[in-house]
C-alpha cells in the first residue's frame, strides 16, 4: 500500500484534528472536561484509522479500517452537536 500521507482523505482528516483541538480548547468548565477529551479523541481516531488501514495488505483490510474512521466521524459529529 502507498504512503497514507498522500491520501487526500487523510490530509483532510488530519486538518479536522487540528481544527477540533483548537475548538475544544474554547470549551470551558470542569463539567465539560470529558466532552473536550472525547472531541479530541474522536477526531484523532479518524486519521489514525485511515493510516492504520492503509498499511493493511488487502483492500478489504483497508475498507475495514475506513469503516472505523467513519464511525469515529459520526461520534465526532455527535459530540459537536452536544
Amino acid at each position: 500500500m502507498s504512503d497514507f500521507r498522500k491520501l487526500k482523505v487523510w490530509r483532510k482528516a488530519f486538518s479536522l484534528v487540528l481544527t477540533t483541538h483548537e475548538l475544544a480548547q474554547g470549551v470551558r468548565g470542569a463539567a465539560y472536561l470529558s466532552l473536550r477529551s472525547q472531541l479530541i479523541r474522536a477526531a484523532m481516531s479518524i486519521p489514525a484509522n485511515i493510516a492504520e488501514g492503509r498499511e493493511q495488505k488487502t483492500e478489504r483490510g483497508f475498507a475495514h479500517f475506513l469503516r472505523h474512521a467513519l464511525a469515529s466521524a459520526a461520534e465526532l459529529e455527535n459530540h459537536y452537536l452536544i
